[in-house]
């Protein structure tokens, strides 16, 4: 198969620095060859293709080798933050370093560098290891390495400002975690102060856009709609683990109305429906789009343990539909519209239904 998907994640979300007037200066020069560097790492996603992990289908819906080898990526991507946060700057005939404590690497970066490190060669990286103040033949007979970069002057510097002006993170409250900001080049939390909060995250974030790409115009009109006309309060997060994607949240009062899972040229929701709104919609499913007749075919019990021998579930114009109301995400499932979406007209009746439930 292909990690094709998960570095297009990455890439459509890499930032660029966004200079004032005719500003040129050093660091706004590095923070330009970081981008485009992570850009090319991730454009490169085939050379990190090298699993020799069977190809099959695992139990979280990812081939073995695509999972082993996204993780290589993102292993090499953790091994070049950690650089970063934990080098010390120096210069050596007037060439920018970094000064890499391998104990402080290793307590740190939990995974083999070795890969990582080859890697990182190919992208312009080239390194100096030392024993003490000796010389040392390789990353494994060292306890200290320099790190260079031949692809510009400035990237050492630059990359060095951003890893350690990045905000502090929190799962719970943030859109990410600090080392994918790194990934991203988060140039607005770490240059300008931006919130990393969640609910500072606008639904048209250039990174978002980006991951809808082909859907991009589509999802425009549901941002519009949802946060510009009904004015719904937005959290927006990036999971970043086996598909990469942004969840997008539609709130009103803190309570989530709709949720948008965005992936590369991909946009998928979930709206569950009040028991009252899930008959209605059950009775006009014929004249609905495809994604409303779908997901009323799955309505039904889920086994969530709420009721005992499915005295929860009726059965309303043939459809088994579940009168208990919506606790968890679980219960929510009885009764959810979700699924892929494919055009204006299932957004707009997804939108509408989802404003009815706002008020």
């Amino acid at each position: 198969m292909s990690i094709e998907l998960q570095a297009n994640f990455w890439l459509q979300n890499v930032n660029d620095y966004a200079r004032a007037g005719d500003e040129r200066d050093a660091l706004a020069d590095g923070f330009r060859q970081f981008s485009a560097l992570l850009r090319e790492i991730f454009g490169d996603y085939a050379s990190f293709e090298v699993s020799a992990a069977e190809s099959i289908v695992t139990k979280i819906g990812i081939m073995a080798d695509d999972l082993e080898n996204y993780h290589i990526l993102t292993e090499t991507l953790d091994c070049l933050y950690q650089m970063a946060a934990l080098g010390a700057p120096g210069e050596e005939g007037g060439v920018r370093y970094l000064n890499v404590k391998k104990a402080d690497l290793r307590r740190e970066f939990k995974g083999s560098a070795t890969f990582p490190l080859q890697m990182l060669e190919r992208h312009g990286f080239s390194y100096r290891f030392l024993k003490g103040e000796r010389e040392a033949r390789d990353y494994k007979s060292c306890d200290a390495l320099y790190l260079f970069y031949e692809g510009g002057a400035e990237l050492i510097p630059a990359m060095k400002a951003l890893a350690d002006s990045l905000p502090d993170t929190t799962a719970k409250e943030d859109y990410a975690a600090k080392r994918f900001l790194f990934y991203m080049a988060d140039y607005e939390c770490s240059q300008r102060g931006a919130s990393a909060n969640q609910t500072a995250v606008s639904p048209l974030k250039p990174g978002i856009l980006g991951t809808a790409g082909e859907k991009g115009a589509l999802w425009r009109e549901i941002a519009g709609e949802l946060y510009g006309r009904w004015n719904l309060d937005c959290k927006a997060s990036i999971n970043p683990y086996v598909f990469p994607n942004w969840t997008v949240k539609f709130l009103r009062k803190k309570r989530t109305i709709i949720t948008f899972t965005i992936r590369p040229n991909q946009l998928y929701v979930k709206l569950p429906l009040p028991y009252e709104l899930a008959k209605r919609v059950i009775g006009r499913r014929n004249e609905l789009p495809r994604i409303i007749g779908e997901s009323v075919g799955r309505f039904g019990c889920i086994g969530c343990g709420k009721c005992a021998n499915q005295s929860n579930i009726e059965l309303y114009l043939g459809v088994k539909l579940c009168r208990l109301n919506m606790t968890s995400f679980l219960t929510e499932d009885s009764r959810s519209i979700g699924g892929e979406l494919a055009d204006l007209e299932e957004a707009q009746v997804i939108c509408g239904l989802a404003e009815e439930i706002a008020g």
